[in-house]
């Protein structure tokens, strides 16, 4: 079954041989906090998918800014390795994902 353009892809497309494989990958999800140092800064995130599958996100330029989206929808490109059961992407690209509720749209005038 092929892919249609617009499905986003959320698992890695080929597997290379050896221990560690990689593949370029777009995922979509929310970036969660999941390391702290010992004040309580969060000092590494993942992006949880939205079929529940959690990869961890390195992005060593962008530490801040991907602190930033917390909470946020995002929808990141980049490349997947996995490494025993942890699941690793290194950031290419992340864009926020905003979206506006009817809430939003129909609230604007209503007295």
């Amino acid at each position: 079954m092929a892919n249609s353009p617009e499905k986003k892809i959320t698992a890695p497309l080929k597997k290379k041989k050896g221990k560690d494989s990689s593949s370029l990958v777009t995922l979509r999800g929310v970036v969660i906090p999941v390391d702290w140092d010992s004040e309580g800064k969060v000092i590494a995130n993942a992006i949880s998918t939205h079929h529940e599958d959690e990869y961890l996100i390195v992005d060593e330029e962008n530490t801040i800014e991907m602190n930033n989206l917390i909470n946020e929808e995002v929808e990141i490109t980049g490349i997947y390795k996995k490494r025993g059961d942890k699941k690793i992407i290194k950031v290419k690209t992340c864009t926020r994902i905003t979206t506006e509720s009817p809430a939003h749209k129909s609230s604007g005038n209503n007295v």
